[in-house]
């Protein structure tokens, strides 16, 4: 009986180990999934604050729809404001292009953060 408890054990000891792996790449795949979502929640509030500082005179005026002059420092301003996950491990969200469909007069935005450090 004594012999079969070493098999027992070892075989244990290796679900334990097994175990312990899992649950450290479903740790390393949540916070890579929610640094993901952290840059998305950036880009939406960067859009949203861009849309904001349209020239609505401008518009009304000539009906070319364009940005303020603060209209990039104000997007950038927002997407940092709303990626505190990523600026709590020093990663910067950056905003690389704000641009106008001109057809459906939707404001879109392109951000981008290095999440290698990860």
């Amino acid at each position: 009986m004594l012999h079969g408890a070493g098999q027992i054990f070892t075989f244990f000891i290796f679900v334990i180990l097994a175990l312990g792996l899992i649950t450290a790449a479903g740790l390393e795949i949540g916070r890579i999934v929610y640094a993901r979502s952290e840059v998305a929640k950036a880009a939406d509030a960067a859009a949203l604050a861009a849309a904001s500082r349209v020239d609505v005179a401008t518009y009304r005026e000539t009906g070319r729809v364009q940005f303020l002059s603060d209209a990039w420092g104000t997007a950038q301003q927002y997407a940092q404001m709303n990626s505190e996950f990523l600026e709590k491990r020093r990663i910067g969200v950056n905003v690389d292009r704000i641009w106008i469909d001109r057809s459906s007069m939707l404001v879109y935005v392109t951000v981008s953060a290095d999440l290698s450090s990860l």
